[in-house]
């Protein structure tokens, strides 16, 4: 009967055990999505193209924005400010 007993007793803490092993993949992911995220720059393509199939593919290839030339610097500056600048082409 003491076995039982002794059996009963590490019940709780095997239960704690699982739970936490949980929560540690849970934070292990979420660490190695935020950590990639910031570790990658944003990607501005700066260009004297019109065509719309260059800012398709400028996108599909991972760019975050989209600028033609000539720049106006002071829109430039209201987008990057507003955050608008690296959501142009999402």
């Amino acid at each position: 009967m003491p076995t039982a007993s002794c059996e009963n007793s590490f019940e709780p803490l095997r239960v704690a055990e699982e739970t936490a092993d949980a929560y540690n993949r849970e934070l292990e992911t979420f660490s190695c999505s935020v950590s990639h995220e910031l570790r990658t720059p944003p990607v501005i393509v700066l260009t004297t193209s019109n065509e719309d199939r260059d800012m398709i593919d400028s996108s599909r290839l991972g760019a975050n924005s989209y600028v033609r030339k000539p720049v106006d610097f002071t829109s430039l500056r209201t987008r990057q400010a507003s955050g608008a600048l690296l959501a142009d082409i999402d």
